[in-house]
């Protein structure tokens, strides 16, 4: 028990919740999808064999982990049916933190303000907004920019913790500074990530890999 109890302090899980996304974004495993490829059709085969994360699993998650991201590889956690049960099962595990990270989008602003009124407080969404809304569709291939960026902001006004990931590419280096700006007035912890490719995937020469992050929240009961 010695050791289970240890590793569930220093491991975080990280669970795929569903297998939806509308986004082609160029670093996903959903990518093949846009190419006219051999590979598109076994995708396409693996997509139409998956099935949501059942809740009793879901539950059984919760219940041993004490730190989990629900950051999909081929999804978005917004597209799991039972959101909303997620949400409420979180609440109950008030010592154990929780991150939902997400970067398409759902139908119109009233679903998110919906669904920030049922976020508790140990859950943090982390918001994929590669600059601002007039540029992070550029790798977030089919992102609703505006809308996803309009909820960030809606969830910071309504206290929810929120964390805005941005993907450094060379289009987009000339906004950092106003997302800070914008991060530090709506109190939003900003990550940076700054990347050696560009949005197509391409590796840039000289270019480093690493994050910086500034954290702009401050606690406000």
């Amino acid at each position: 028990m010695t050791y289970i109890n240890f590793r569930k302090k220093a491991v975080a899980a990280n669970i795929d919740l569903t297998y939806r996304c509308n986004l082609g974004c160029s670093q996903c495993m959903r990518h093949v999808l846009e190419e006219d490829t051999s590979a598109k059709e076994k995708f396409k085969n693996k997509l139409s064999a998956s099935s949501d994360l059942p809740l009793q699993d879901l539950d059984k998650i919760l219940d041993f982990f004490d730190s989990v991201g629900f950051c999909g590889g081929l999804s978005d956690p917004i597209f799991y049916p039972y959101i909303d049960q997620l949400l409420e099962k979180c609440s109950t595990f008030k010592n154990k933190a929780y991150t939902i990270h997400t970067a398409a989008t759902q139908k119109n602003i009233e679903w998110y303000n919906k669904i920030f009124d049922i976020t508790p407080e140990n859950v943090t969404w982390v918001f994929g907004l590669d600059g601002l809304a007039d540029t992070s569709y550029i790798y977030r291939k089919r992102q609703n920019s505006l809308l996803l960026f309009d909820a960030m902001i809606l969830a910071a006004k309504k206290n929810v913790k929120v964390e805005w990931q941005y993907i450094v590419f060379p289009y987009n280096r000339i906004q950092i500074d106003k997302a800070k700006e914008i991060a530090k007035e709506n109190n939003i912890n900003l990550t940076l990530v700054y990347s050696n490719r560009d949005e197509k995937g391409n590796i840039i020469p000289g270019l480093e890999t690493r994050r910086e992050r500034f954290k702009f929240r401050i606690n406000r009961k």
